[in-house]
């Protein structure tokens, strides 16, 4: 018998990547946006059509993926403070678009400059064609340093802090906690619950309780979804 390494070239070291720690912020390079279908679990013969936006650096890569919109998605929520008083949230889409615009002036901001001065109107009639514009509009800042926010949930995962609220002087949905680009940092309320987070004792197992709309292609060049927010 023969023994050689010519089968193990280019195959002894894993490309895996850590994920970036939560609770921290990053520089990061922008690796772009990327078009991603997952197939269901329970019912294989449903797919979900995502989009998924990923930095890195030499320490990880981090990775938000944003899944396709529901009917129900369009709908703000209503809930009622300590003190008994009425708020109203975005609804997922508007947080979604707001994320969108979020990124677009991080990683184009002279793009970003149009949309806000109405000189350009972007978007698109669904999810695919929102998908396409996403990735077109992003290209031209793929390896673009910045910096990312992230944060640890309740279930322990690494993600970007909650960031949109409503503007009561107009009702419009607004960013109030800046998750990407320059001079970002956290604010006293993240920081506690860091602190908490950190001082938190773990949970015994025991004690644990453990639709989407069809799209059809189009050209992202027939564009009437307003993304000026």
């Amino acid at each position: 018998m023969n023994f050689n390494f010519e089968t193990t070239a280019g195959a002894s070291q894993g490309t895996s990547r850590a994920v970036l720690e939560g609770n921290k912020i990053h520089e990061v390079v922008f690796k772009g946006i990327f078009e991603r279908d997952i197939q269901g679990v329970k019912d294989a013969s449903q797919v979900y059509k995502v989009l998924d936006i990923k930095f890195e650096n030499e320490n990880g890569v981090f990775t938000d993926t944003v899944w396709e919109p529901k009917g129900s998605d369009g709908d703000r929520r209503e809930s009622t403070s300590f003190k008994g008083e009425k708020l109203i949230s975005p609804s997922n889409i508007e947080v979604m678009m707001l994320k969108f615009k979020h990124i677009i002036d991080a990683i184009n901001p002279e793009l970003g400059e149009q949309i806000d001065n109405k000189e350009k109107k972007i978007g698109a009639k669904d999810w695919t064609g929102l998908k396409q514009v996403m990735v077109k509009t992003t290209e031209k800042g793929i390896g673009k340093t910045t910096n990312i926010k992230l944060i640890i949930n309740n279930k322990g995962e690494v993600q970007f802090p909650y960031f949109a609220n409503i503007d009561k002087s107009n009702g419009n949905p607004i960013i109030t906690n800046n998750f990407i680009g320059d001079k970002l940092f956290f604010s006293s309320y993240e920081q506690k619950k860091m602190s908490t987070q950190a001082t938190a004792k773990p949970t015994a197992a025991s004690s644990f309780d453990l639709g989407t709309t069809a799209s059809s292609s189009q050209s992202t060049e027939d564009v009437d979804f307003d993304l000026d927010l």
